[in-house]
């Protein structure tokens, strides 16, 4: 697998006819429902905003392949979050995310995700089901308090980024 880095692969998702949406630094509190009801979207950038919950209705999103939510305050994923089944690259660094939250969300349902971003949240171990993403090539988790790396982590294969 060769893995594009995130501004390449969105070059290449808007020259194939998806649509991408970026708004960032607007302090949104909600996800305005036009973006929800999207049916080409296949990036979306809502970095840098209030957003501390997501709507059920993200789940909607089905050919989504980038989510940038960083630098947010969320504190949980919604339910749905597992049908983004076509996500590559998903970056939640920077929000108050805690283990529990991430083995809510069930990331291990994400069969294409590549790149994960979990920086700076309030993780206190890596969660198991990060363990189970066989497709994830780049981890990064620094800034949390993770006191150990769980023997769960072997199973990644094709990871080659360190866990900083």
């Amino acid at each position: 697998m060769v893995l594009m880095k995130p501004k390449k692969r969105e070059d290449e998702l808007k020259a194939a006819g998806g649509d991408i949406v970026s708004i960032r630094h607007q302090e949104l509190q909600a996800i305005p429902q036009s973006i929800l009801g999207a049916r080409n979207l296949v990036v979306l950038n809502l970095s840098n905003n209030n957003l501390t919950t997501l709507p059920s209705e993200i789940g909607y999103l089905k050919g989504l392949r980038i989510l940038h939510l960083s630098f947010n305050n969320l504190t949980s994923l919604a339910p749905t979050f597992a049908q983004l089944y076509l996500l590559e690259v998903l970056s939640l660094g920077g929000n108050r995310l805690t283990t529990s939250a991430i083995e809510a969300a069930s990331l291990d349902k994400l069969g294409g995700l590549a790149r994960l971003n979990l920086t700076n949240n309030l993780l206190d171990e890596v969660p198991k089901s990060i363990c189970e993403i066989d497709t994830l090539v780049h981890l990064a988790l620094g800034g949390n308090a993770i006191g150990s790396i769980p023997d769960e982590i072997i199973k990644l294969k094709q990871l080659v980024s360190n866990l900083a």
